[in-house]
């Protein structure tokens, strides 16, 4: 094996703009990701429950009544895939 006559630590190109290993504050770091900050508010509008909430929703769409259903609907009614089944050969 040939040894090298560069040190492997004068390989390292240090910059000097970026801190070391040692100088952060470590304690001070992990102490604000463990503080938290409760806030809350409230709603300034009316309280609406879930049935009038969906009541509101769905208003501008037609009731069941608003169609006119013929006789002929009826006739048009597809058949149970059973019955369809039983008829296939």
């Amino acid at each position: 094996m040939v040894k090298s006559k560069i040190s492997r630590m004068d390989k390292i190109i240090k910059d000097k703009s970026k801190p070391g290993p040692g100088d952060y504050d470590a304690p001070g770091a992990f102490a604000k990701t463990q503080t938290r900050v409760y806030a809350s508010t409230m709603a300034k509008t009316k309280i609406i429950s879930f049935a009038e909430e969906t009541a509101l929703r769905k208003k501008n769409i037609p009731s069941s009544d608003a169609y006119n259903v013929t006789e002929k609907a009826y006739d048009k009614i597809s058949r149970s895939p059973k019955s369809l089944m039983r008829m296939r050969p």
